[in-house]
């Protein structure tokens, strides 16, 4: 991952998951969805969250909004070193989204209504990090079904309070 950091005794680095091990932080999410050539819907979500090294990788973990429309759910964010990136989704909607690029990964959501099979393909992923917070950005597309492929950009930036 593209990680522009300047390690220091005080906070948070790659190879420096000393004290603190977890912080909160201010995490937003923009979220762009579209179907082929339609013009993309955009959701804007501000939450708190927090910010923890767990074996030498980044977590960030938060509880999703009713506006996600995702009821009572957590969403756990690990940044490997790989270049991937995995959601693991617990409560309400629960499910595990592996997104590596150029690489296809199939999931299940349990709903409260049922479960839905999914296909994920990961066009890009990219992180950035530096003593302030830092960034994730992720572009995929997701079909269920015979449906046709939603396309999602995620932007999510965290910045430690």
């Amino acid at each position: 991952m593209n990680r522009a950091v300047t390690p220091d005794a005080h906070e948070p680095g790659p190879d420096n998951c000393g004290p603190p091990a977890s912080r909160p932080v201010l995490i937003t999410i923009i979220g762009r969805q579209w179907l082929q050539d339609d013009p993309p819907s955009q959701v804007k979500v501000v939450t708190e969250g927090i910010w923890a090294c767990e074996n030498g990788e980044t977590v960030l973990t938060y509880q999703e909004s009713e506006a996600s429309g995702l009821g009572q759910t957590q969403t756990k964010l690990t940044l490997h070193d790989d270049e991937s990136v995995s959601m693991l989704r617990e409560g309400d909607h629960a499910m595990r989204m592996d997104f590596r690029p150029g690489a296809r990964h199939i999931t299940n959501m349990s709903t409260p209504y049922g479960s839905l099979s999914m296909g994920l393909f990961t066009s890009a992923v990219s992180s950035t990090r530096d003593e302030n917070g830092g960034r994730v950005r992720i572009t995929y597309a997701m079909d269920a079904h015979m449906a046709k492929a939603l396309n999602t950009k995620l932007d999510i930036s965290y910045r430690y309070v």
